[in-house]
């Protein structure tokens, strides 16, 4: 239990020293396999809570653990209040490519993992398209494939499959816990 904690702790640390700001270089580095990492002990246990009650995030992290995405997830504090969640390019890597995922810090739980079910479903559309390996063709295959929305200077691009994801995962949060669990819906 200690060299678990241990080990996440360290791989909290790295990822917070690769993952400081939303970085838009191509720079190569090394890291830790494929997957979704928290990089705070509370973006840990946001991923644990997430998979605990809803299937649709425990899908889309499925989905991610087969990709040659690494994706950390953090806590931000965005200026603007609208802004739930974002993922961003860190760099690319012989063995993958590494992308943020900032969830606001202004939200509830429930809002927080509203957001993260959305912003995977981002990182499930990225994992598809091998052409996406920096900023520059991540912007490139936003504005192929989503519609721009909010205001100037704050604009993002948002998808359909983003959207939806969303509502399912608020759905499945506020469902009764027993439907959270399939095993515990055939006993009830």
């Amino acid at each position: 239990m200690r060299l678990r904690l241990a080990h996440r702790l360290l791989g909290a640390l790295i990822a917070l020293a690769v993952a400081a700001p939303l970085a838009s270089g191509d720079d190569v580095v090394s890291g830790p396999p494929a997957g979704v990492r928290g990089a705070s002990l509370d973006a840990v246990h946001l991923l644990e809570e997430l998979v605990a009650r809803s299937s649709t995030g425990r899908d889309l992290l499925e989905q991610l653990s087969r990709s040659d995405l690494v994706i950390f997830v953090r806590h931000a504090w965005f200026p603007i209040e609208m802004l739930r969640g974002r993922i961003g390019f860190l760099a690319s890597r012989s063995r993958g490519r590494l992308f943020a995922i900032e969830i606001s810090s202004r939200q509830t739980r429930t809002e927080q993992l509203v957001a993260l079910g959305h912003e995977l479903q981002h990182a499930v559309e990225i994992a598809g398209a091998a052409s996406v390996h920096d900023a520059r063709t991540l912007a490139a295959f936003y504005t192929g494939i989503g519609e721009l929305s909010g205001q100037p200077g704050s604009a993002t691009c948002e998808t359909a499959a983003a959207i939806a994801t969303a509502r399912r995962v608020r759905q499945e949060l506020l469902a009764p816990s027993v439907s959270a669990d399939p095993a515990l819906r055939r006993h009830h």
